[in-house]
């Protein structure tokens, strides 16, 4: 046992007794400060008291220094009984002594101590009263572990912020406390971990520490993902020079699995805009932090009002939900956006957020993005239907017949353009390049009047009762986008011109130009006869109307200001007989 004693000054004892029952130490005005271990000692001595006669019994007084002993602090036998002329009191008693008088840790308790002897029948004070400053430090006895108990196995695995709380016994007011953690075939010589001060700058019985520098120590030890390594741990508390191990270690076997840390948002922005517009398979990327190498992800989609308890969508992000990185075409979004009742033209606000998993725990984004979408119209690929590949017709000049052209769907509010070319054409140089279909463009359907394919046919060159080798197809837009469907292949001859006002001839008996004209340009014709009529329609059949025209001779100017962009059949009437041409309008 370690022993703690102040004595300042030594009395010297003569034999025939000098100095009877004089205190001896801790010296008067003595400094004591109580700290360490409770079994530290302090020694409190005094001279043998002669005067009485019997079985004496001594006992030690305490009291504050305005005090006179008659309700002392404290009053204490001396060791064996009272027999002896000396007492020792371990720190944990002082410490007790001055906590009942009220006094701090680390406050100083000024007192005076002296010492009574007594035979049964009469008390003798000690001649002396000594004064002693006692400093109320912290004391420290055996305390145990609690938590993690002793073989407690646990997979590091979550959130990385997720805390696990270390607690053990208290070793006494005002201990400091620091942590260990060894392999458990270790002896704390280096440990892996320690001293880490406890909680509260090492005051508190608890350290919390979470699984993020729980798993960096398992990686700082070589652990991988999946590995379990055996551990053991140990508290040391501290007061003043002393320290005291706890009474035992407790083993702890933890495996590294997967920590998930706090991950941001990336694109798109905060506050992000955009129509959902043009082809159905652009792609929007999506993108977020990591929040671990291995985490899987799922991303949701939901009202700016609402809390993801109902999102709109929830979507595994690319490659299996490893990626960080979500593609989402513009069909898909359409899709969503029409699920929730937003029409075309429409604007959706939204949020999104990110979810990273691993196991069965969960961490959501550190934030949610707005996000305000646009519902526009989508085009993917279509087919063309009506007239068949392969399709042949003999083409009379009769007004009275029409021609429907039919494809499918490219998508709800797309728009369509139909185009005509000879077989080996490429469009290029289109005999029709670009006629909107019915309803100005939004029906999947364009009609056309036999006498329109006529005049086309017969403004190619195409002789009567000649088949020409033809292709058709058709280009859906929406947007800045546009998608071509596949070509079919039309075989069209040309028949009477029994139902038409007018006989059409390939002759050229005129010219006109310019050609392409823009819109607004003056529109010359010179012939090379008198020219008694003549009749300008688009593409589908409708007739222009020409204001103030003047007739009956063989020169003509036409304003083409109500002229629209497009291909119109130009019909002149000569003595010669009737010759079409085609004008392209830019």
């Amino acid at each position: 046992m370690k022993h703690f004693t102040i004595i300042t000054s030594l009395l010297l004892m003569s034999a025939v007794g000098l100095a009877q029952f004089r205190l001896s130490g801790p010296a008067t005005n003595a400094n004591l400060k109580a700290e360490g271990l409770n079994s530290t000692t302090v020694n409190i001595g005094w001279g043998e008291e002669t005067t009485l006669t019997g079985t004496i019994a001594y006992t030690w007084h305490l009291d504050a220094l305005t005090g006179n002993f008659t309700s002392p602090i404290v009053s204490v036998p001396s060791n064996n009984m009272g027999a002896d002329t000396n007492l020792t009191l371990d720190f944990a008693t002082v410490n007790a002594v001055l906590a009942n008088a009220g006094v701090s840790i680390g406050d100083t308790a000024r007192l005076k101590w002296t010492v009574t002897a007594s035979n049964g029948m009469s008390t003798v004070f000690s001649p002396d009263v000594f004064n002693i400053n006692l400093v109320r430090g912290a004391s420290i006895s055996p305390y145990d572990l609690t938590f993690p108990t002793n073989g407690f196995a646990a997979k590091i695995e979550g959130d990385a912020n997720t805390d696990l709380d270390i607690t053990w016994n208290s070793a006494g007011e005002g201990a400091t406390y620091a942590w260990f953690l060894d392999v458990a075939a270790g002896n704390f010589s280096n440990p892996i971990v320690g001293p880490l001060a406890s909680n509260n700058s090492g005051m508190d019985s608890v350290l919390t520490l979470d699984f993020a520098t729980l798993d960096a120590v398992l990686a700082g030890a070589g652990i991988t993902k999946g590995q379990t390594v055996n551990l053991k741990w140990k508290v040391h508390a501290y007061a003043g020079l002393d320290s005291v191990a706890s009474t035992s270690s407790f083993t702890l076997d933890l495996t590294k699995g997967t920590v998930l840390n706090d991950f941001d948002l990336e694109f798109p922005g905060n506050g992000f805009a955009a129509t959902i517009e043009g082809s159905a398979a652009t792609e929007l990327d999506i993108r977020w932090e990591s929040s671990a190498n291995d985490a899987t992800y799922e991303w949701s989609l939901d009202l700016a009002t609402g809390d993801f308890s109902n999102p709109l969508v929830t979507v595994p992000s690319n490659n299996m939900a490893m990626d960080t990185i979500l593609t989402l075409d513009f069909a898909t979004i359409n899709s969503v956006l029409s699920g929730a009742g937003v029409t075309i033209g429409a604007t959706a606000n939204l949020k999104w957020r990110v979810v990273a998993k691993t196991g069965a725990s969960l961490k959501t984004s550190s934030m949610e993005y707005t996000l305000d979408l646009t519902r526009g119209a989508l085009i993917s690929s279509f087919m063309l239907s009506f007239p068949t590949d392969g399709f042949a017709a003999t083409i009379d000049n009769d007004s009275t017949k029409e021609l429907t052209v039919l494809w499918n769907n490219a998508g709800e509010g797309a728009t369509y353009k139909w185009f005509l070319d000879v077989a080996t054409g490429d469009y290029s140089t289109a005999l029709v390049a670009g006629l909107a279909s019915n309803n100005s463009g939004t029906d999947t359907a364009l009609t056309l009047k036999y006498s329109t394919i006529y005049a086309i046919l017969s403004g190619a060159g195409v002789a009567k009762e000649s088949t020409v080798n033809l292709k058709w197809k058709v280009h859906a837009f929406a947007g800045i986008d546009s998608v071509a469907s596949g070509d079919y292949k039309l075989d069209l001859t040309t028949g009477e011109a029994a139902s038409s006002v007018f006989d059409l001839s390939n002759t050229s008996n005129f010219t006109f130009g310019p050609n392409p004209i823009r819109n607004g340009q003056v529109l010359n014709i010179n012939a090379s006869s008198i020219i008694n009529d003549i009749e300008i329609v688009d593409i589908t059949g409708k007739q222009i109307e020409l204001p103030n025209l003047e007739l009956g001779n063989n020169i003509l100017q036409i304003e083409t200001t109500d002229f629209v962009t497009g291909l119109y059949i130009v019909n002149i009437v000569t003595v010669n007989g009737v010759e079409s041409r085609k004008l392209i309008v830019e």
